[in-house]
């Protein structure tokens, strides 16, 4: 992005955006187009961001390299994609976030990350020390942790999680609480 008092010309910026459609019926997710891109050679760096919607997707590349892309891209996994101009689709860049509610013994980190990944919390506390679990952008490698409201949760190989609040208790002590999971 760019705030400039003048105008700013293309050659100064070179990004460009590449739009895919796909049938709806096929689920693709940013990972299945991030796995592609890479699995051309691309350097990461080259790559901005990637929206994916249903039946529909745009990527933010470096434009040196969108011509290498077209031509080499025609499927994403095992699901055909066409690749049309801007002006042909239309992108909803609003957050695709699913609530999530869940019981937890306490607000600690490795308490959470347990319950969001479906894993022990041993295992929860490996994915902590290992260094997959970051707490507002920072690595996080303390399992005793303690959330607080609007902490973002980012779990290599799970996604991001933003803690929104803590909404109460159960007959058994236990804490209910609810996250967002940006997907």
């Amino acid at each position: 992005m760019c705030f400039s008092p003048e105008k700013v010309d293309a050659e100064s910026y070179p990004i460009s955006a590449i739009y895919f459609e796909f049938r709806k019926t096929d689920k693709l997710s940013h990972r299945d187009f991030l796995g592609a891109l890479m699995n051309l050679g691309v350097e990461r760096s080259s790559i901005g961001d990637i929206v994916v919607n249903e039946g529909k997707a745009v990527c933010f590349v470096k434009s040196e390299i969108e011509g290498y892309l077209k031509q080499q891209i025609s499927k994403i996994g095992r699901v055909g994609v066409k690749i049309v101009s801007g002006k042909d689709i239309n992108i909803d860049f609003s957050d695709n976030v699913e609530v999530i509610s869940t019981i937890v013994s306490s607000p600690r980190l490795d308490a959470v990350v347990a319950s969001l990944t479906k894993l022990s919390r041993d295992k929860s506390a490996g994915l902590i020390n290992s260094g997959k679990v970051f707490t507002n952008y920072f690595e996080n490698k303390k399992v005793s942790y303690i959330l607080k409201e609007n902490d973002i949760i980012t779990i290599r190989g799970y996604g991001k999680f933003v803690f929104i609040e803590q909404l109460g208790t159960t007959k058994k002590g236990r804490i209910k609480i609810k996250i967002n999971h940006y997907r």
